[in-house]
């Protein structure tokens, strides 16, 4: 006498059949990487630039080198996005945030300026100054240099 075994497959058929309805084109969006765009990059790099020579003829009235980056590249740095700009002088890293966009069932993410950057002379090679997401402020390098730039508009 034969026993059917129903109700395994029955199971196994249920699994898989919920399974592949549970896969939707959402968790596949999320896989996508962020970006930026150069105009984004170029509004941050003209609002630190301005902000940073503000600081530095605060401090020293005949200061005039204009603050010109040549490079910048978006970095991931403890799980978090940054934009880093260097120019002859300096470092400046600036925190990213993502802004996720929703339009016609299609997911789309973006790097926008977090609000703050943090500049140093010193420490140009590694990670420099950096801000800190938790409170806006710039975790301090080994040569001590590190200037704050709010850069939210």
């Amino acid at each position: 006498m034969k026993i059917k075994m129903f109700f395994p497959k029955f199971l196994l058929v249920l699994f898989i059949f919920s399974f592949s309805f549970s896969c939707s084109n959402d968790d596949e969006q999320k896989d996508i990487e962020p970006t930026i765009s150069a105009d984004e990059i170029a509004r941050i790099n003209e609002l630190v630039s301005a902000d940073l020579l503000a600081q530095f003829r605060v401090a020293n009235p005949s200061y005039s080198k204009e603050i010109i980056f040549t490079s910048a590249a978006v970095e991931i740095i403890d799980g978090e996005y940054f934009l880093v700009s260097t120019s002859k002088e300096f470092k400046t890293t600036t925190l990213l945030k993502v802004v996720e966009k929703r339009q016609e069932n299609k997911l789309s993410m973006s790097l926008a300026d977090a609000g703050v950057s943090c500049t140093s002379s010193v420490c140009i090679e590694g990670l420099g100054c950096t801000p800190k997401s938790s409170n806006l402020s710039c975790r301090e390098c080994p040569g001590g240099d590190c200037a704050r730039t709010v850069t939210l508009d």
